[in-house]
């Protein structure tokens, strides 16, 4: 193997850990700006909502309806109301990022 193709190996290999570090990068700014959007739908919901959410979908064993329903004293039909009323301003503040979204996806 001659000394170009030497060198040619290692210029080719430094451009490929360029490319994955500039992966990596773009990965966490999108991890970072979804994870702010969430965020910022999360303080659209009341403390009640906020509780049920974080209970129901952010929690490695997520809680029933009816544990949750039976620690506020509502029906589990109730806690559902409330967790899909959530969702919904949820969906509504991640909505005024639609345009960042489409890019974002894109």
């Amino acid at each position: 193997q001659s000394a170009e193709d030497e060198g040619r190996e290692w210029i080719d290999a430094l451009i490929d850990d360029n490319v994955q570090a500039a992966e990596q990068v773009e990965e966490s700014h999108d991890t970072v700006t979804l994870r702010n959007w969430l965020l910022d739908a999360m303080q659209a919901l009341n403390e009640r909502e906020q509780f049920i959410v974080r209970e129901r979908k952010l929690r490695d064993q997520p809680r029933t309806l009816e544990s949750l329903g039976a620690e506020l004293s509502l029906s589990k039909e109730r806690v559902r109301q409330l967790e899909a009323a959530a969702f919904g301003k949820m969906r509504k503040t991640l909505e005024t990022h639609s345009a960042e979204v489409r890019q974002f996806l894109m």
